[in-house]
């Protein structure tokens, strides 16, 4: 048991988290912000059910609750749009050194969080502010490039050519990103304020780029194979890509862009979670600066989630407990997916289906989150960094409990002036094929099989019963 006192008020908050050996993460308890939308959620929480939609951030420690309430305090921001980037920036400390590994599948905390309002409601800046910290650190990175280049060429050009290693992409094309990719192999970030500038960068009106696939198969952690002519290296390959992507989109904006029938059955939209918070005003704010002092801690908070992951590879695994409330959630959400199925809503189902990914990813960048915190209160990683125990599991699935409703704001605004399409999954493959305009060889069969993360069989037998047409089943 361990007492900890927040660094604002002084307050103790005694944790007893009922996990052996966790000595680090707070006391999660039920707050006033917890919303629980499943209609059976025994499993995470015996909550009730709360009229306003809100990110709980009580499975924070109490110095991370801070930062995120004074952030948001400051700039008179919805929390959501804090809590969110804050998310963002554990996952992307956290790298490719912090891993989840469960039977023989490996994630990262690669999150890839949109933030939704409509125009004027406060969603950049509270991201810039929060994400600023990755900014001073390409700032430094980048100095130090040019000073070493200098005396590489002062030297005769002799030696290994030094390179720019940086975190954050805002140039969203695919060269830029791999190059980041090939000269750091830890963490990258692509942070694009209005997403729909990537969506309109990446050729999807022409169906000539092939980013959007690439995009999917660096969610599914699935290794990069780079061919360009001209270069000096014409082929990488690109093992552990790792990019979190954040930005915002305004609502309107929303059907003509994740509204489109590629991105709905090629499972593109089932990999984000959306942050749309129901919006609440307050006229009488005054934006003020950031405390100081919590403003140096978050950067501290950061700088030992990235120091901890840079100096070896962590694999994480659950506590007993975190294990059984985790696949208790899955049978259930595997249950909810199959009713949304049988109902005919093929999308909802799919969406379902991802959150036994987010859950893990989400808790991943949590636990990274606490342990950086707690290096900022005790000087040194906790002992058992390397467990995820229940209450962090537990407020995972919380979270994935507000993205999950979320996500149907999202379908009722993509579809408000559509006729849901009920379509089975053979039937999708199908359509994705006609769609990209696919031959249906072994070769493709098998690119579609590792971008979307499934058996290259299925999508094979998938094809040859939905041929193209012209062609007959065979």
């Amino acid at each position: 048991m361990l007492e900890q006192k927040s660094p604002t008020t002084g307050a103790s908050a005694v944790k007893n988290d009922g996990n052996k050996g966790s000595d680090f993460q707070q006391d999660t308890q039920v707050k006033s912000d917890v919303f629980t939308a499943s209609p059976d959620t025994s499993f995470v929480t015996d909550a009730p059910e709360r009229p306003l939609r809100i990110m709980p951030i009580d499975g924070f420690r109490q110095l991370i609750q801070d930062i995120i309430e004074e952030y948001t305090d400051a700039l008179g921001a919805q929390r959501d749009f804090v809590t969110s980037p804050v998310l963002t920036a554990g996952a992307t400390g956290a790298g490719n050194n912090m891993l989840f590994q469960t039977n023989s599948f490996v994630n990262t905390a690669v999150l890839w969080l949109l933030l939704i309002s409509g125009s004027g409601r406060g969603k950049s800046e509270p991201m810039s502010q929060i994400l600023s910290v990755f900014d001073a650190y390409d700032r430094y990175n980048y100095e130090q490039y040019l000073d070493k280049h200098q005396e590489w060429e002062d030297n005769g050009c002799k030696g290994k050519e030094p390179v720019s290693k940086q975190i954050v992409i805002s140039d969203a094309t695919q060269e830029a990103r791999n190059d980041v990719f090939w000269n750091n192999s830890i963490r990258s970030l692509l942070y694009v304020d209005e997403i729909n500038v990537w969506f309109e960068g990446m050729g999807r009106y022409s169906g000539k780029s092939n980013e959007l696939s690439e995009s999917l198969t660096i969610w599914s952690r699935k290794p990069l194979r780079i061919n360009r002519k001209g270069e000096k290296i014409k082929y990488k390959r690109i093992e552990e890509p790792f990019m979190p992507i954040t930005g915002t989109i305004q609502s309107y904006v929303l059907p003509e862009t994740f509204g489109l029938r590629k991105l709905m059955v090629n499972g593109f939209n089932f990999r984000w979670l959306f942050v749309f918070p129901e919006i609440v005003r307050n006229k009488n704010h005054k934006d003020r600066p950031v405390n100081p002092e919590l403003k140096s801690k978050w950067y501290q908070v950061v700088k030992n989630i990235m120091d901890y992951c840079n100096n070896e590879r962590h694999i994480l695994r659950l506590s007993d407990v975190a294990s059984e409330r985790y696949n208790r959630f899955k049978v259930w959400n595997n249950e909810r997916a199959d009713k949304y199925e049988d109902e005919g809503n093929y999308y909802l189902s799919e969406a379902c289906r991802k959150f036994d990914v987010h859950a893990l990813r989400l808790a991943l960048a949590v636990q990274a989150l606490n342990i950086g915190a707690y290096i900022v209160e005790n000087n040194e990683p906790p002992k058992n960094a390397d467990i995820i125990d229940d209450a962090t599991m537990e407020y995972a699935l919380r979270l994935c409990d507000y993205f999950f409703e979320t996500a149907k704001e999202v379908y009722n605004l993509i579809i408000s002036d559509k006729e849901p399409q009920k379509i089975g999954h053979e039937r999708l493959w199908a359509m994705l094929r006609d769609e990209y305009g696919l031959e249906g060889t072994a070769a493709e069969a098998k690119g579609l099989a590792e971008a979307v993360g499934i058996a290259e069989a299925t999508i094979r037998k998938a094809w040859k019963r939905h041929p193209k047409k012209g062609e007959s089943s065979k």
